[in-house]
């Protein structure tokens, strides 16, 4: 499994935010209730909606920070070994 994980360096950034993308779109179709994605019912969600979008924005920013921290090799670039 680590030799598994040690190929995606690089990639593992590219698969959160694929990730993060489709559960978005899969809200934005209703395929998933927003209160389910959130955990929350929709009377908080439109309640605090602009909280809510500031909050996935600086979470999703967070995540790819850690990600490039953990990350040593750009996507794309051939690891050798």
């Amino acid at each position: 499994m680590t030799k598994f994980l040690d190929g995606l360096k690089g990639y593992r950034t590219l698969i959160v935010n694929a990730v993060l993308a489709l559960v978005g779109v899969l809200v934005a179709l209703g395929v998933i209730p927003a209160s389910e994605a959130m955990g929350v019912t929709q009377e908080v969600i439109a309640q605090n909606i602009d909280t809510l979008i500031g909050g996935l924005g600086v979470a999703a920013a967070l995540v790819n920070v850690v990600l490039r921290l953990v990350t040593s090799t750009p996507a794309g670039k051939k690891v050798s070994g």
